[in-house]
């Protein structure tokens, strides 16, 4: 019974969550389902793969029955958007941000998928943001019930990641503004990377997604059912990226400012460090002089004459100091 048991385990697929949908709601999918068929033949069948596990490459390969291409393009290590259509169904690669669990940071990712007529396979070689929108989605009683309420729900869940990491970006952008308006501590070089490194990121993510759709939508093989959530979702895109550009333009003018401020600054050192440099030249230069050892200088032997010496350095400096208010070198 144990060894049967392994040997079973051995064909489940890497799942990773799954859901049966009907009109009634979803139930999850365990992995003894999967061992023999993909389809479930009442419901609408969504599942999520690891392909990190070697046996969703395998359960793939023999149980989800793909064609050869799009078995090439989902359990391929590349993640550079790309679709491929087959009859019914259409198997694709759409870029997202990883789901970091430790820091705030994360790298572009891909999910792929494979949408049929019953079924929705999506997959992915590192976790990525939107798969857990669509499983919490999936699990509160949202049933997609064929293929085009599936890529609403797969579109409108990254659409839900764009906005968020956008809305942080904006957030994080006012608040360095906020900053730098009430004369707090500027932000660091370190602030300013930061930001520009993850809307970098963000950006190859809409970029690659938006060529994606626009290719997709004027396929002539594409299903007409699905063209319309590819349209909302291209909409929703271009908007979004119109949003980074003018956080982009913000952050960059937010930079300016701050380049100029630190500049006005140093220019304010340097300004009383020259003016003090030049109250203190007549002093050194009367101090250097009166240093020198040499004979005949006035009031070597007299017994106030360290005090006539610095009553002479001190006199200079009042002198170029009333110079340079005379001639306007001193701000009033």
């Amino acid at each position: 019974m144990l060894t049967h048991g392994l040997a079973e385990s051995v064909r489940w697929p890497g799942l990773i969550w799954g859901f049966d949908c009907r009109d009634s709601g979803t139930l999850p999918v365990r992995d003894a389902d999967l061992v023999d068929r993909a389809h479930s033949p009442d419901a609408f069948r969504w599942l999520h793969l690891n392909l990190a596990d070697q046996r969703s490459r395998r359960w793939l390969a023999e149980v989800a029955a793909l064609p050869e291409g799009m078995a090439e393009m989902i359990l391929s290590r590349d993640e550079h958007p790309r679709y491929l259509i087959d009859g019914s169904r259409v198997c694709g690669v759409l870029s997202d941000l990883r789901q970091e669990f430790q820091g705030d940071e994360s790298d572009v990712g891909a999910i792929r998928f494979v949408l049929g007529p019953r079924l929705m396979i999506t997959a992915r070689q590192h976790p990525v943001r939107c798969a857990d929108i669509i499983r919490q989605r999936l699990a509160a009683g949202s049933p997609p019930l064929d293929a085009a309420a599936a890529l609403e729900v797969l579109l409108s869940a990254m659409s839900e990641v764009h906005r968020a990491t956008v809305a942080q970006m904006d957030e994080t952008v006012q608040e360095m503004e906020d900053d730098l308006l009430r004369d707090r501590p500027p932000p660091g070089a370190r602030a300013f990377l930061d930001v520009r490194s993850g809307m970098a990121r963000l950006r190859r993510v809409l970029s690659g997604t938006r060529m994606l759709l626009h290719r997709l939508d004027d396929d002539p093989l594409l299903h007409p059912d699905l063209i319309s959530s590819l349209t909302r979702f291209a909409a929703r895109v271009s908007a979004m990226d119109g949003e980074v550009a003018t956080i982009q333009n913000q952050l960059r003018q937010l930079r300016d400012d701050v380049e100029l401020q630190a500049n006005q600054r140093t220019n304010q050192n340097l300004y009383t460090l020259s003016i003090l440099s030049a109250l203190m030249l007549p002093a050194t230069l009367v101090t250097g002089i009166f240093g020198m050892n040499t004979g005949g200088f006035p009031w070597a032997s007299h017994p106030m004459g360290t005090l006539f010496a610095i009553l002479v350095a001190v006199a200079s400096s009042g002198a170029v100091y009333l110079g340079l208010r005379v001639f306007g070198f001193l701000k009033q």
